[in-house]
C-alpha cells in the first residue's frame, strides 16, 4: 500500500492532465510498487496525472518547494487520498488541514477525496472553489462556504454522493457547470 508520494525538488512544471502520453515507462513501473511505504519522487515526475491515475492506493501526498504546475486532474482517481501537504517554501502551492489551495489561500483547489471529515468549512478569504474541488468525496456530507467565496468552479461537487448540505452564500455570482 503506498502511504506517502514525495514530489520534492521537481524541475518547473508538472504537465496537465491529458499531456502524457509519453508516461507509459513510469505508468509501468509505479504499477508494481503498490507496496512500498514510501515513495519519493526526487529531480523526476513526468506528470502528476500519470503518476496518480492508475489505481495506486495512496494516503498523503507531499508536494515540494519547486512544484510549479499541478494539472487540474492531477487528483481525479485519488479515491483513498486523506491529505496533501505542501511544502511551506512553495511559491504557488500552499496547504491548510491537508487541502490544497493557491499559495495565498484565494482558490480551494483540492479537498482530498478520502478525507473522513463528515462536514468541511472552506475557509474565509478564499474567493473560488476550484474545477472539481470536491469531487468524489464520498464521506463529506455537508459544506460551508463563506461571504469570500464568489465563483464555484465546474465539476466542484460532482459524484459526492452523501453531500446533503451546500451552503452558498449571495456572494457567489457564479457558478459552473455540473457544480
Amino acid at each position: 500500500r503506498l502511504l506517502i508520494v514525495s514530489l520534492c525538488s521537481v524541475g518547473t512544471d508538472i504537465a496537465s492532465a491529458y499531456a502524457c502520453s509519453f508516461c507509459t515507462e513510469n505508468q509501468i513501473v509505479l504499477n508494481y510498487v503498490v507496496n512500498i511505504l514510501h515513495f519519493l519522487v526526487q529531480n523526476f515526475v513526468p506528470c502528476l496525472y500519470c503518476l496518480f491515475a492508475y489505481s495506486l492506493v495512496y494516503e498523503n501526498i507531499n508536494i515540494g518547494s519547486n512544484v510549479t504546475s499541478i494539472g487540474r486532474d492531477a487528483f481525479l482517481n485519488s479515491v483513498e487520498l486523506e491529505n496533501i501537504v505542501v511544502d511551506e517554501n512553495n511559491a504557488y502551492y500552499s496547504s491548510l488541514d491537508g487541502i490544497l489551495f493557491n499559495k495565498d489561500k484565494t482558490v480551494l483547489l483540492r479537498y482530498p477525496t478520502g478525507n473522513s471529515a463528515k462536514s468541511y468549512t472552506v475557509p474565509a478569504g478564499v474567493t473560488t472553489i476550484g474545477y472539481a474541488a470536491f469531487v468524489s468525496s464520498a464521506k463529506l456530507t455537508s459544506v460551508t462556504i463563506p461571504d469570500s467565496v464568489t465563483t464555484i468552479g465546474d465539476s466542484a461537487f460532482a459524484w459526492c454522493d452523501s453531500l446533503t448540505s451546500v451552503t452558498i452564500p449571495d456572494s457567489v455570482t457564479s457558478i459552473g457547470n455540473e457544480a
